[in-house]
């Protein structure tokens, strides 16, 4: 089985790719419309990763698994930088959690394509290699295009809050307890 997994950045292979998948696994959203569209062009069914999302019990198995650290990196200030820095390891979670359940949805053994690098490969290794379609300078590219923009919209001041934030040299030790 040949699955291509398309970031939510990218487009769909070009027309003399298309026939050769078994599934396509679109890693953002989209309206149903355009997955049935999706899917006759591509002559397979091509899918949302977010298909195998369970909302609540996403949440309790999130909550659950970061329950364990809390109240133990408090600084001086009484903030527990658990509950901070949670807040990026949430979404790499579901993210590991959706993987997990769409490689039980997947035949074995399979051949992994992906549009660019992503995290949770380590979850589909099991069930073979990804292998990354294109060329490195291709999102080189596009992160640099990705940053400018990001500048062209931030505001002097935004971008002096950035400058100091990056380099402040206040004390900002943890006290771990």
């Amino acid at each position: 089985m040949k699955v291509l997994l398309v970031h939510p950045e990218d487009d769909l292979p070009p027309e003399n790719s298309r026939r050769e998948w078994d599934l396509v696994v679109d890693l953002g959203r989209a309206p149903t419309s355009t997955y049935t569209r999706w899917s006759a062009q591509m002559g397979c069914a091509v899918i949302s990763i977010y298909d195998f999302a369970e909302e609540i019990t996403d949440l309790r198995l999130c909550r659950e698994s970061l329950r364990h650290g809390a109240g133990f990196l408090l600084d001086r200030f009484g903030i527990d930088w658990w509950d901070v820095l949670s807040l990026g390891i949430v979404p790499i979670l579901q993210q590991i959690t959706l993987f997990e359940r769409l490689s039980s949805y997947i035949d074995k053994p399979c051949q992994f394509h992906a549009t660019r690098p992503f995290r949770p490969t380590t979850v589909l290794r099991d069930l073979g290699p990804v292998k990354v379609l294109g060329s490195g300078s291709v999102s080189l590219q596009k992160k640099l295009q990705h940053y400018k923009h990001v500048v062209a919209n931030l505001d002097t001041a935004q971008i002096w809050q950035i400058i100091q934030d990056k380099f402040d040299r206040r004390d900002t030790r943890l006290r771990i307890t």
